[in-house]
């Protein structure tokens, strides 16, 4: 029998949430052929995205994974339940169990975020304050050097072209991200560390990564989150073009990504605006609101 707590067959059928494809793949996966059958009947082949779960389980060898599973219980789990958003298991989309050993399974594709975080914990008001005259300027800046380079604003406005101007930008808010991490307490630091890795989360959890290679999908299992401990200091740096990365005993734990929540420039409207270049009505976008966190 498939272990579904709260959710009944009607509501796995309705859910469309982004993802949503590939959480049932795996859970397919790991299920036994009898309830793998009684899955596919009573939710996949009535769902939306039919199709696209069907050509995912295709698509996958979940070897790696049934094997990974198989070692951690020492044996089959007695229990395979499908948990996406609840929060009850933290940010497990999958949870397995036996004779009270419980993993959780939080899946992604293509990307290894583990987290949204504002930029309040990192930055503060003063620093808001202080910087938002900085960012207003580093923008008019970006927009000189976009018609410098590429003239009229329907070649470059919202089209993600690369900037030197904006990578200023992102490095002013990295430095500025270390600088208060170096002044936050012990106990600051630990607890924005533990919120980051879901330390509360009531059950330890593995993320599992789906990666598309050529006509395949590969799974990374090798995602243990790192669980946070008061004997541990936790360190910063900057990492790459826009990341700063954590550190603890010197070893990588995970990236925070600094960015405008979408792109320097958005789009503006008559009534609110900064700038109006070549009819198009522009605002300033938004730097300080939230900030992926990768493993």
């Amino acid at each position: 029998m498939i272990y579904i707590p709260n959710y009944s067959f009607e509501y796995l059928i309705n859910n469309n949430n982004t993802g949503i494809e590939y959480e049932y793949a795996i859970f397919y996966k790991l299920l036994s052929k009898s309830d793998q059958i009684s899955f596919r009947r009573n939710v996949i082949e009535k769902h939306r995205k039919q199709n696209e779960i069907i050509n995912v389980i295709q698509k996958i060898d979940a070897s790696t994974l049934n094997h990974f599973v198989h070692n951690h219980f020492k044996g089959e789990p007695e229990k395979v339940s499908l948990t996406t958003q609840n929060d009850n298991v933290g940010p497990s989309d999958i949870v397995l169990n036996s004779n009270n050993d419980w993993l959780g399974l939080s899946i992604k594709y293509q990307n290894t975020c583990i987290a949204n975080i504002s930029s309040r914990h990192f930055i503060t008001d003063e620093v808001r304050s202080s910087m938002k005259d900085k960012i207003s300027q580093i923008c008019s800046r970006y927009i000189a050097e976009m018609q410098n380079s590429y003239g009229s604003a329907d070649n470059w406005f919202r089209k993600r072209k690369k900037s030197r101007i904006t990578d200023e930008a992102i490095d002013l808010l990295r430095d500025e991200v270390i600088a208060n991490w170096r002044y936050m307490t012990s106990e600051h630091k630990h607890e924005i560390t533990r919120m980051i890795f879901h330390a509360d989360s009531p059950i330890r959890f593995w993320q599992i990564t789906l990666k598309k290679k050529a006509r395949n999908i590969e799974l990374d299992i090798d995602r243990s989150p790192f669980y946070p401990s008061d004997s541990i200091q936790v360190s910063l740096k900057k990492y790459k073009s826009s990341y700063v990365a954590f550190y603890a005993n010197q070893k990588l734990i995970g990236k925070m990504q600094i960015k405008f929540n979408n792109g320097i420039l958005e789009n503006g409207t008559n009534n609110d605006h900064k700038w109006h270049v070549d009819g198009k009505f522009i605002k300033q976008g938004d730097p300080f609101g939230s900030w992926n966190f990768n493993l």
